[in-house]
């Protein structure tokens, strides 16, 4: 996540990188726009059933970055052959009405032979 505005941002952040799926609200969709179905983890995820614990939070400056990766397939069915989108959102800790939201990411997904 980069900060592309003028302000400083703040954000929650997993702890050692576990988890943090957590914190983002995550979108998947087919080439045909339509959502792509949940695995019994991701509908846990898209529930709530799971409370991340970390109160670490990180002030992004202006262009500053933050890295963190969430393993898309284990909150979707992505087995089938083609293009998915994957887009990250998330709320500003000290401010629930401003969505932080990322760019969105085109995967390409083979069938292996």
């Amino acid at each position: 996540m980069t900060n592309s505005t003028d302000k400083n941002i703040v954000v929650n952040k997993s702890v050692g990188g576990a988890h943090p799926e957590l914190y983002y609200e995550i979108e998947a969709s087919k080439e045909n726009g339509r959502p792509v179905r949940l695995t019994k983890y991701g509908r846990d995820v898209l529930a709530r059933n799971f409370v991340p614990v970390s109160r670490i939070q990180k002030t992004l400056k202006p262009n500053e970055t933050l890295e963190e990766s969430a393993v898309v397939s284990d909150l979707f069915d992505m087995s089938l052959p083609g293009k998915y989108t994957i887009k990250f959102k998330r709320s500003d800790p000290l401010n629930s009405h401003v969505k932080l939201i990322s760019n969105a990411v085109e995967i390409q997904v083979a069938k292996i032979k």
